[in-house]
């Protein structure tokens, strides 16, 4: 398509009305607004991105239903250059926190620790799951989405968490 033929498809979106939001809209971007949006369209609105590490992966589809956006990993976020590219301005969740507190400010991430609790529930609801439920309390009751990275927020069973900077 010419330059040409681009312009004048832009002006036929734009239906000649000078104040209309939408108008104006689809005369930048060249778009019918009309149209149903696909999934690629839709913007993603979640409360945060957080890493779900191996050891704890059943807690991924409760977190889901908790609006986070969830990614899980598998034994290779041991390597440092995978570490880098996946975890920065993430929150990892771990039970092996130990393993993570060193780069954790450096390759700037936070940390989500699960290593008091004396389990993990592995029931894939959030209602039902107890863990994701904690978790989504905690990172909501610390405002850990505005602390951005170099943290380490460890859960424990009686609701007294303990959060820490990592310097």
């Amino acid at each position: 398509m010419t330059r040409h033929e681009k312009d004048k498809s832009r002006k036929r979106l734009a239906k000649a009305v000078p104040n209309d939001p939408d108008a104006i809209i689809r005369r930048i971007l060249g778009k019918d607004l009309t149209r149903p949006l696909t999934e690629l369209d839709r913007p993603v609105f979640a409360r945060a991105v957080l890493v779900v590490d191996e050891g704890v992966a059943c807690l991924a589809a409760a977190l889901k239903e908790a609006n986070f956006l969830v990614i899980s990993v598998d034994s290779r976020i041991r390597e440092d250059g995978f570490r880098r590219s996946l975890l920065s301005d993430r929150i990892l969740v771990t039970a092996s926190t130990p393993a993570f507190l060193e780069d954790a400010p450096i390759v700037e991430y936070g940390i989500i620790g699960l290593d008091a609790l004396p389990a993990v529930d592995a029931v894939g609801t959030y209602k039902k799951n107890t863990t994701a439920r904690m978790i989504s309390t905690a990172f909501t009751k610390h405002c850990l989405v505005a602390k951005q990275y170099g943290f380490v927020l460890m859960l424990k069973p009686d609701g007294e968490h303990v959060f820490c900077r990592l310097e």
